[in-house]
């Protein structure tokens, strides 16, 4: 059999304008499903295996129809299928309609990589993800980038009106930058429907400011959910991710907000959360020491920090509304100064 390959999403950002695009074979549409797969539905007995290809086979139309009993034979559409694309002509008779067990998901990895919006409960969106998934176990990809091109010239030196990724650099009375600001590739197992495993690598030149290292690589995120909405509005989660705590929502196509800059938090722990109709509540236990950025407590080796984040919602199509808060017990505001490069500044709980 051919393969048949979609290439990943990506969005491309110039002078502050973000153009998403993707590039995928005519064949995957919406609902059909490319070769490379270990899922199988099973022939009828009764197909015949004696006539000459192409063999009749129909292809159910919809997600909603991806059940072994929706698999079965006809004369007409086999044909048509296979000039569709979705599969490849053979030298003997089919013995299985293939299902993948990898694939992308540009809609979900939306909101997965989105670095600005949904910070703190991402991983109610990989299992909100799962309730409509028709069928386990699957293993999802995706990736972005975001680039970046400056050019700026000033009657005034070494003032721009846009100061570039590090503003120190723009001297004198011209500047032009170049660069890749951010990219992040993740990976999402609905393992089954009560499941999920979910990792992500971010690269980003940020993290040896005012280094010029170009950059580092890192394991962002890396954890697993368990709970399944359709059956309970409770759920559990561990592993490194996001702390929840707060709203970190901005639209900038670049920079993360600036509360996100005073309080965004990244460390390892374990929580549970509850997501209802009009509210969602989630708390989490964080290990001891310095985590990404804000978290941080002195004594290390037990579980002695914790998160705790509730959000209120409402409103209908054109008109929402959104009420939440937010504690996170040990931060780096607890020293007398705050900074994050030094992980053992401490002092009294002042918690945010």
């Amino acid at each position: 059999m051919r393969r048949i390959i979609p290439v990943l999403l990506a969005a491309a950002c110039v002078g502050g304008i973000c153009l998403p695009f993707s590039i995928v074979t005519p064949a995957l549409g919406q609902g059909s499903f490319p070769i490379e797969a270990s899922q199988s539905l099973d022939i009828p007995p009764s197909a015949s295996r004696d006539a000459e290809p192409p063999w009749p086979l129909a292809i159910p139309s919809s997600d909603a129809a991806l059940s072994p009993s929706a698999a079965t034979w006809a004369s007409d559409e086999f044909a048509e299928t296979v000039s569709n694309g979705y599969f490849a002509p053979a030298t003997s008779p089919p013995t299985e309609a293939i299902f993948p067990s990898v694939r992308l998901d540009t809609e979900l990895f939306r909101v997965m990589l989105d670095f600005q919006n949904r910070q703190n409960d991402k991983e109610l969106a990989l299992l909100e993800h799962n309730a409509e998934f028709p069928y386990h176990p699957v293993l999802l990809i995706g990736a972005q980038a975001r680039l970046s091109l400056l050019a700026a010239a000033t009657n005034t030196d070494s003032k721009f009106s846009y100061l570039g990724r590090f503003p120190p650099d723009f001297r004198g009375r011209s500047a032009t930058d170049a660069r890749i600001v951010q990219a992040n590739a993740g990976l999402a197992a609905h393992v089954n429907p009560w499941i999920n495993l979910y990792g992500e690598l971010l690269f980003s030149d940020v993290f040896t400011f005012p280094d010029f290292k170009q950059g580092s690589l890192q394991t962002r995120q890396a954890y697993a959910t368990f709970g399944d909405l359709n059956q309970s509005s409770w759920y559990a989660f561990i592993g490194k991710k996001n702390v929840p705590f707060g709203d970190m929502s901005t639209l900038s196509p670049f920079s993360q907000s600036v509360v996100w800059h005073y309080f965004g938090a990244l460390h390892e722990g374990l929580g549970v959360g509850y997501s209802g109709e009009h509210m969602h509540v989630v708390a989490m236990g964080i290990n001891g020491g310095r985590g990404i950025r804000v978290a941080d407590s002195e004594s290390r080796g037990q579980l002695n920090n914790f998160a705790v984040n509730a959000t209120f919602f409402g409103g209908g199509e054109h008109v929402a509304w959104r009420l939440g808060g937010g504690f996170l017990r040990g931060t780096i505001y607890d020293a007398t100064i705050a900074e994050h490069t030094n992980p053992n500044a401490f002092g009294p709980y002042n918690s945010s």
